[in-house]
């Protein structure tokens, strides 16, 4: 869900965070090359991958603890933070077919408001009330 934070009253930020991302999803990454700095991946439902999953890097530092409107840690579930703007740019990887090699996995662009778009309609489709 979008937060939105005033810092002025003629200047108003909007932070795009997802909120109550199960930790399942989040995976920590260290690259091979030690002047590299660790990230994060994030994967959420994408129709475009094979597997129904798209991912995104992000800095260790975007990703916090999810937390209840009393600021109580909700275990097993962080906040990422993707940006303050909504229409800027974010590599995605995509699985395009099976296997291991890096020729499975394909680079896609996709807007912070696309992926945030993306991550709420998965989870309105799976905490929808079933019908009888």
């Amino acid at each position: 869900m979008a937060n939105n934070n005033t810092t002025t009253q003629e200047t108003k930020v909007t932070l795009i965070y997802l909120n109550n991302v199960n930790n399942k999803l989040i995976h920590d990454v260290q690259p091979k090359d030690p002047n590299k700095k660790a990230f994060k991946n994030v994967s959420f439902a994408c129709d475009k991958s094979i597997n129904g999953l798209a991912t995104v890097g992000v800095s260790v530092n975007q990703v916090k603890p999810a937390t209840r409107k009393d600021n109580s840690v909700i275990e097993g579930y962080s906040s990422v933070f993707l940006g303050d703007d909504p229409t800027q740019e974010r590599q995605v990887s995509i699985r395009v077919k099976e296997g291991d090699g890096a020729d499975c996995f394909e680079k896609i662009t996709m807007t912070v408001q696309q992926i945030y778009d993306a991550y709420e309609a998965n989870r309105a489709e799976h905490s929808a009330p079933v019908e009888a």
